[in-house]
């Protein structure tokens, strides 16, 4: 993939503090986490990760490729790199157009080529690439 971007998604272990500005509705929401630090971590996680599909979502629907990759330990370089607050890192991604070369077929894709470039899904944004994809079984 020949990426001119890598994002490095990470989430606020102390994002609670801005509870009242960001959930104006709910402020004492914030106690919750604030009292219990493995539920605030396991509840940035989940977010952060939802917000890391929503990026690869669009990535795609711009006509982009998107690799990431998940289980990075990054401690050393996490423990303040963003306004004095405690971030972690959840995934990389790398933004860009993916390269057909060197990637092999797996699996039986014997009823694969039967499908078109669209679909019921709407449209191939780079039917160039997604097609051949598609029709190689790498989908």
């Amino acid at each position: 993939m020949a990426a001119p971007i890598t994002a490095r998604l990470a989430y606020d272990l102390e994002f609670f503090t801005d509870f009242a500005r960001l959930y104006p509705i709910r402020p004492e929401r914030a106690d919750i986490y604030s009292s219990d630090p493995a539920r605030a971590e396991n509840f940035a996680f989940q977010q952060s990760a939802l917000q890391g599909a929503y990026l690869i979502m669009a990535v795609h629907a711009v006509g982009l490729d998107a690799g990431s990759m998940g289980g990075i330990n990054t401690d050393a370089a996490d423990a303040k790199f963003l306004g004095g607050r405690n971030w972690k890192s959840n995934l990389l991604c790398n933004i860009g157009y993916g390269d057909l070369k060197g990637i092999r077929a797996h699996g039986s894709t014997a009823t694969v080529s039967t499908r078109s470039a669209t679909s019921s899904d709407g449209p191939a944004i780079r039917p160039d690439t997604k097609k051949a994809r598609w029709e190689a079984g790498l989908f």
